[in-house]
């Protein structure tokens, strides 16, 4: 059963440290890939950032559980998706006509959000694609009708355009990791989703 939106609004409100983001107008950070560096500059335009890594290197993926796009026309948002190897985890990277020069990215952990816990307040993200590590990009935990999930956008740590940039251009499984999670997801087909998400909102 599909999910619901996967909003960068929260009640017309970026998601966003608006401290944090008002003192990073410019932000570069950096990344190994298989052939050397590559520099990703977020200035206000994380996903114009995104798409020159992604186009930097053409890929041939394994052959596993494809991406694919879902559009929520009424929110302006559309969203790449795809399951774990396991299929209880759901992840989708997504954008928003509101706010097009932002991706966001939501993992619904399929695990019961607990009001009773004390979730940590913020969660590193950490990436392994194409057998390499990724900068660790950051989030929180929220709750969406009543399951536990881990959101992050490019308005609070602009770190994850590089992150998904990798996970785009990834020749391996892409391990998503935090705290005690582990999760496995495929490449297949997220090159592609990632275009049409910068066609759609740009």
């Amino acid at each position: 059963m599909p999910r619901s939106p996967i909003s960068l609004i929260r009640d017309n409100t970026p998601q966003m440290d608006t401290a944090s983001v008002a003192s990073r107008d410019i932000v570069r950070v950096h990344g190994k890939f298989r052939e050397g560096t590559i520099e990703v500059t977020c200035r206000k335009n994380c996903m114009s950032a995104l798409l020159g890594v992604m186009m930097s290197s053409i890929v041939v993926h394994p052959v596993q559980a494809a991406w694919f796009t879902e559009d929520y026309l009424d929110f302006g948002e559309f969203s790449a998706v795809t399951d774990d190897e396991q299929g209880k985890v759901e992840m989708h990277i997504s954008c928003s006509l509101h706010y097009p020069d932002h991706v966001g990215i939501t993992i619904f952990t399929g695990e019961t959000y607990d009001p009773e816990t004390s979730y940590a307040d913020e969660v590193p993200i950490s990436v392994i694609a194409s057998d390499q590590q990724q900068p660790v990009a950051y989030g929180t935990f929220e709750e969406r009708n009543g399951e536990l999930v881990v959101v992050s956008d490019t308005f609070r740590d602009d770190i994850l355009a590089l992150v998904i940039g990798a996970m785009a251009t990834s020749t391996s499984t892409i391990a998503v990791q935090f705290f005690t999670r582990d999760y496995r997801f495929s490449p297949d087909d997220l090159d592609t989703a990632l275009v049409y998400l910068f066609e759609s909102c740009t």
